[in-house]
């Protein structure tokens, strides 16, 4: 298929799905989100415990009871969990992780999840509502992404998420996350864009983390009324635009589960010589229970730089 006639069936294929998406039940509903929160019912971490690099995490709950969470290790691919660890959050409470002491989790990279847990069968669930303020989910906390030979790392707030039902509003505390009456927001964009980025050629060497793009995918599978993940294997269009706006170059991505990179990797044949900005936009409209998100970060010796790309939904790319 050519690529006109490929982009004239994806945009008819986007604005049908725009149909279901803003349809006046759903208007308020919360069932996606195309930048993640701050904060929520579920937590996401980037980690990267190899060579030189150094992370750590933090996860803080502002509820005024304690919570149980459970705290999975997933590698790039996904396919397994590296370590599984359980604790529990004291109320207005938190606790500092590092990945680097867990054996099996040193020398990967990969993506953290904190889930609340609960019940029994143990299970995730909904949990309890910061004090005073019904419905407004207790989980806040950050990560650093460090490099040792450079001397520089940069910090974020984790990528979070609530809990629905069938409604779109946030589930009641304590609820099971079944998949059929609560289930998790997924984070629905379509592009992730790196507003703007510095000449590569003024920045530390990409292989030492001089520019980096961490990408997430995958999915949400409900099988027995419990949560799981699992990965997403998706492609996408880099489109690279200069200072002026003009086209600098434009390749396609493939990726599954996490992909950790950086900004040449991504042009291709052609080599970035000034600033610009970047757009993901994806070949496919993600599956149900699809997730896509991502950070873009930037250093020049010990100074770093690092933000969470922001997301769009049904926005074709203009070229």
């Amino acid at each position: 298929m050519n690529s006109s006639v490929f982009e004239s069936f994806r945009r008819a294929a986007l604005v049908t799905a725009s149909l279901f998406v803003l349809s006046p039940s759903l208007a308020a509903a919360q069932y996606f989100a195309t930048t993640p929160a701050t904060y929520g019912d579920q937590l996401f971490f980037f980690f990267d415990a190899r060579g030189d690099r150094v992370p750590f995490l933090t996860v803080s709950n502002l509820a005024g009871v304690s919570v149980d969470v459970q705290i999975a290790y997933f590698p790039r691919d996904m396919q397994h969990v590296l370590a599984v660890d359980s604790l529990t959050l004291p109320a207005m409470g938190h606790r500092i992780i590092d990945p680097n002491l867990i054996s099996s989790v040193k020398g990967n990279a990969g993506l953290v999840v904190v889930t609340p847990v609960g019940g029994d069968p143990l299970r995730a669930v909904v949990p309890p509502s910061q004090p005073g303020s019904p419905g407004l989910s207790p989980l806040f906390g950050s990560f650093t992404l460090a490099n040792t030979k450079l001397g520089a790392g940069f910090g974020q707030n984790p990528f979070a998420r609530i809990a629905v039902d069938v409604s779109g509003n946030r589930a009641i505390d304590g609820s099971a996350i079944d998949g059929v009456d609560v289930a998790y927001q997924t984070f629905g964009a379509d592009m992730l864009v790196v507003p703007s980025y510095f000449d590569p050629a003024s920045l530390s060497p990409a292989s030492e983390d001089g520019n980096r793009i961490l990408l997430a995918a995958f999915v949400d599978e409900y099988t027995g009324g419990r949560w799981n993940m699992g990965p997403l294997q998706v492609s996408m269009d880099a489109l690279f635009n200069g200072l002026d706006g003009s086209l600098i170059t434009r390749t396609v991505v493939d990726m599954e589960g996490v992909l950790m990179d950086h900004l040449q990797s991504f042009a291709g044949d052609t080599t970035l010589s000034g600033s610009g900005k970047l757009r993901l936009w994806l070949f496919q409209i993600l599956p149900s229970g699809g997730n896509f998100f991502g950070l873009f970060s930037q250093a020049l010796g010990t100074f770093s730089i690092g933000q969470r790309m922001p997301g769009f939904q049904l926005a074709p790319p203009v070229v």
